[in-house]
């Protein structure tokens, strides 16, 4: 097992599918949660909702570069 790619506040694109209109939506990672057996998984919250969602590792891209 390796370690989480992505860290607390960073900014990442989560892909939304193909069936759904705006196919990705920019979030912020608020929390690591632990390897499920397949992949981690990812707390992740985009500024215009009033919720958070749960995402997969493999449904999040790197939206820019945090230094």
């Amino acid at each position: 097992m390796t370690r989480h790619r992505f860290h607390v506040g960073q900014t990442v694109k989560l892909s939304m599918g193909i069936f759904h209109p705006d196919r990705s939506l920019t979030c912020t990672i608020v929390r690591l949660l632990p390897f499920d057996g397949i992949c981690f998984q990812y707390r992740v919250k985009n500024m215009r909702e009033a919720f958070e969602r749960v995402a997969k590792e493999h449904e999040l891209t790197m939206d820019r570069v945090d230094f």
